[in-house]
């Protein structure tokens, strides 16, 4: 029965050994794990990181682009309103002018009648 003893206590150790080796593997194994968790973390938020540098640089670029439309837009606005208040004056000088004229021709026909009749109560 000692040999049976004997072999019993082999066999625990080699199962305590065999436990002890699993343990460790499964240690080895969890900081692994825990490693690569946090590597992918580490990459996941230099990622996004990145994107957010890149997002913020592209929202810069079209701030930017609209601003200077917005001048754009402003200095033609400001431009057509020139244009509108130079037609306007322009068109004013010729109504003016064609007042004038119509008034002139008006006074010419009133002339020619007057003369017509002159010539007419002379025959």
């Amino acid at each position: 029965q000692s040999s049976h003893a004997v072999c019993q206590d082999e066999m625990r150790r080699a199962c305590d050994a065999m436990a002890d080796m699993a343990k460790q593997d499964m240690l080895a194994l969890e900081s692994e794990l825990l490693e690569f968790t946090r590597a992918m973390e580490y990459d996941f938020e230099q990622e996004k990181a990145a994107k957010n540098a890149e997002m913020e640089q592209m929202r810069a670029k079209f701030r930017s682009r609209l601003e200077a439309l917005e001048g754009e837009l402003s200095n033609a606005r400001k431009e057509k309103e020139k244009i509108q208040t130079k037609l306007q004056e322009e068109l004013l000088t010729a109504t003016q002018r064609n007042g004038r004229v119509a008034l002139e021709l008006s006074e010419e026909i009133q002339k020619r009648k007057r003369m017509e009749r002159e010539l007419r109560s002379w025959k």
